[in-house]
């Protein structure tokens, strides 16, 4: 037997399952080693009956925490069929029944819920933090990666001529750290920027520019030309920036350049799909999450990709698909998605509250009158 790994038989030997009471109602066992059956098999032998009601729970303590209830004649068989393993804690007697009771109370809106992201790894972890501080499970699931533009030539000629323009506006806080980064590359700053105004489409990108030290002079309500010309005033003549990702949408261009304007749309960041494969996104739903974020359209496009073969509403049957915003919604309906939940406010936090209004709502709607 090799040093710290005891021998299966030893560590299941009758001598230790004979030290258990027999006389009491209930027990709780946490079993490390062996198997479920192995253990209700004891426990039988021990004169317990085979309907005598049974717990097994895994990751108790935490949100990751799976359990179900049967007898000890089906048990071990209900916990293989959900993918329970060991280690894992038996209750055993009527308490288990109680299964509200077995685990502890968390009265957050997202508890027991599991949210699977696709954002960029460097970009996950803020969403994680809402979400897990909601009580969630995050699974993460990165369809793409931001990287710097291929060639950023464009961007820093544009830079060093920056009094040509009336107006830069940014789409994306994406934009605003590549532009940053350029700015500062070229022994730059925001105050090469007089009598250039600043516009922020969400208030996301607003923040991102405030964080670099200067403040936008306009945040459209809406992601449409109508808006950001009813806030900045006819466009007819005028030079407009627009940094933005490789393969961002051109509407926005296209529209102001229907109202007259001047507009260079420039890639200041790549937005690059991630080579996932199909086997990693099945592992990844084989966790039964309750919602899949898209926090872009690239991330939809990046999902939908690695299931070349599979319908991807098939798919996603059962999970709800969250988008941060209509544009996004408009792109998952094209991949075949169906979204449930739209967030009003395109950001982070209102991609969280619209979660939580979501299963909120559905856990309302589920409760029947007694």
């Amino acid at each position: 037997m090799a040093e710290g790994h005891p021998d299966l038989t030893e560590a299941m030997a009758p001598l230790v399952w004979e030290k258990l009471p027999t006389t009491t109602d209930s027990l709780l066992l946490l079993i490390d080693r062996g198997t479920l059956a192995e253990a209700t098999t004891h426990l039988l032998r021990r004169g317990h009956a085979l309907e005598t009601p049974v717990a097994v729970i895994q990751w108790g303590a935490t949100l990751r925490r799976e359990w179900v209830v049967g007898t000890l004649a089906d048990v071990a068989t209900r916990a293989e069929s959900v993918g329970l393993l060991l280690p894992a804690v038996l209750v055993v007697g009527e308490v288990a029944l109680a299964s509200e009771r077995l685990r502890w109370v968390d009265l957050r809106p997202l508890s027991d819920k599991r949210i699977l992201i696709t954002r960029a790894a460097e970009q996950a972890a803020g969403l994680s933090r809402l979400l897990e501080a909601e009580g969630a499970e995050v699974l993460t699931l990165s369809a793409i990666s931001i990287e710097p533009a291929s060639d950023a030539a464009a961007l820093d000629r544009a830079l060093t001529q920056i009094g040509r323009y009336q107006w830069v506006i940014f789409t994306s806080a994406n934009g605003v750290r590549a532009f940053v980064e350029r700015l500062h590359h070229l022994s730059l700053d925001w105050r090469a920027f007089k009598g250039v105004h600043l516009g922020a489409i969400g208030p996301a990108t607003a923040e991102a520019l405030r964080a670099s030290g200067v403040q936008p002079d306009f945040m459209p309500d809406e992601y449409v030309a109508e808006a950001i010309t009813a806030g900045i005033g006819a466009v007819a003549g005028q030079r407009i920036l627009l940094p933005r990702a490789d393969i961002a949408r051109e509407a926005l261009a296209v529209d102001l350049r229907k109202m007259g304007a001047e507009v260079d749309e420039i890639a200041a960041y790549r937005t690059v799909v991630r080579p996932l494969d199909e086997q990693t996104v099945m592992a990844a739903l084989a966790r039964r999450p309750d919602a899949i974020t898209f926090t872009s359209s690239s991330t939809v496009r990046g999902f939908v990709a690695a299931l070349p073969e599979l319908d991807a509403a098939e798919a996603l049957r059962g999970v709800a698909v969250a988008c941060i915003g209509p544009i996004t919604a408009q792109t998952a309906r094209e991949a075949g998605l169906t979204p449930q939940i739209i967030a009003e406010v395109y950001t982070m936090p209102g991609l969280t509250r619209a979660l939580v209004s979501y299963f909120t709502t559905l856990q309302a709607q589920t409760i029947q009158p007694m």
